[in-house]
């Protein structure tokens, strides 16, 4: 009795979702010591043994809700993941559609060694030790596998983005944006893998495809003649846009940082989207403006000549900027495509051609699209007239070699 009087505890085990095994032995307890004759309510001998394991059960349980606080967090992060394969000849980079990339990281987070994946009317295995994707059918069939972190742009502090317009109502203007836009920018240029493409193939000094790149200014450059232009031929466009389908480029990810406060948005509605122009005369371009005429068709330009071409990667776009490695320019453009007409043919016959250039000169489209099906997997766009076109950045850099 002395004994038991001892390891008695003020402290009743308290009901818990861990304390359902120590509950039949209380009730057996408290049987116990009603035979004994102790009286009801005092805890028996039985009792006194299982309350070390109930004040224990609060500290487990906090460490449980720690843990699934823990892997709730980080499925939250990892669900902004992108997973990718490579193409058989190793050359390109493409994306695991929007199911795959979800079952591909739930199952990486819970630590899983494989998944199998069903892509088209194939079975695939993927392991993610080796990062290596195999097909059932053809266990010779491999592939490599990339998870990368999502892109995840922060608009800069204010002064580092200087407004559009200027204040002082200068009808020209070039404005150095802060070392935050750069790294925005820079973000973006190596946030896509650049292709290994037909073009980079046919030059041998752009046939290198770079590790990476280093963007070294970015000027914003303002001209009241031009940004008129522009604003009249989309206000005209957009009257011809009320049913037309919204092209989503994966350069919508740069829209909420490269607008500073005051700034004019981006039109949606007819299609008003910033996308990349890569050339080895960009000042030129800044003085003068675009001019179709010095686009000529020799064979190797899919949607013709008399047009300017943009696309949406910086990768693909410095295929164009010529030699070397440093003081290299591009610009990044605001572009409205209006209405847009579209091919994922691999090359278009002259006829075909000719057929675009009188649509796009009567207005019934306002724009050109290729998806490159069977290469590098981009849109590329053209525009025929330079006034749905405004040079808005204009961005030094150099290649990582």
């Amino acid at each position: 009795a002395a004994c038991v009087q001892r390891e008695r505890s003020p402290l009743r085990p308290q009901q818990t979702m861990g304390s359902e095994s120590s509950q039949p032995q209380a009730a057996a307890g408290a049987a116990i010591g009603a035979a004994a004759g102790e009286p009801a309510g005092e805890p028996s001998q039985v009792e006194s043994y299982a309350q070390p394991q109930a004040e224990a059960q609060p500290q487990a349980q906090e460490e449980m809700r720690k843990r699934s606080r823990k892997r709730s967090r980080s499925r939250k992060r990892s669900r902004d993941a992108v997973w990718r394969f490579q193409s058989q000849n190793g050359a390109m980079w493409y994306d695991f559609d929007a199911d795959a990339c979800l079952k591909l990281e739930e199952s990486f987070s819970r630590r899983a060694r494989s998944v199998e994946l069903f892509i088209g009317n194939r079975q695939y295995k993927l392991f993610f030790k080796e990062m290596r994707q195999v097909c059932v059918d053809n266990p010779l069939k491999t592939r490599r596998v990339v998870r990368r972190a999502a892109l995840k742009l922060h608009p800069p502090i204010e002064g580092q983005l200087p407004p559009l317009e200027t204040k002082e109502g200068e009808p020209r203007a070039r404005l150095a944006c802060g070392d935050e836009v750069k790294g925005i920018l820079e973000q973006y240029f190596n946030w896509h893998d650049t292709p290994l493409s037909q073009d980079r193939q046919r030059h041998p000094e752009a046939s290198c495809v770079p590790k990476g790149y280093l963007v070294s200014s970015v000027v914003r450059l303002w001209d009241s003649q031009r940004w008129n232009h522009c604003c009249e031929a989309r206000r005209n466009v957009f009257g011809a846009c009320m049913e037309c389908k919204q092209v989503i480029t994966a350069t919508h990810v740069l829209e909420p940082c490269l607008l500073a406060s005051g700034d004019e948005q981006l039109m949606s509605r007819c299609n008003e989207r910033y996308l990349f122009h890569g050339s080895t005369s960009v000042k030129a371009i800044v003085e003068k403006h675009f001019d179709p005429s010095k686009s000529r068709d020799s064979g190797c330009l899919l949607l013709g000549g008399q047009k300017i071409y943009f696309v949406e990667l910086a990768g693909k776009a410095d295929e164009y900027a010529g030699r070397g490695s440093d003081n290299l320019e591009m610009l990044l453009c605001r572009v409205v495509l209006g209405r847009v007409w579209r091919t994922d043919k691999p090359s278009l016959s002259q006829e075909e051609k000719d057929d675009l250039d009188d649509k796009l000169r009567k207005k019934q489209f306002h724009s050109a699209c290729a998806f490159r099906s069977t290469t590098t997997q981009l849109n590329e766009f053209a525009v025929a007239d330079p006034n749905l076109i405004y040079p808005e950045f204009w961005i030094t850099y150099s290649r990582m070699e």
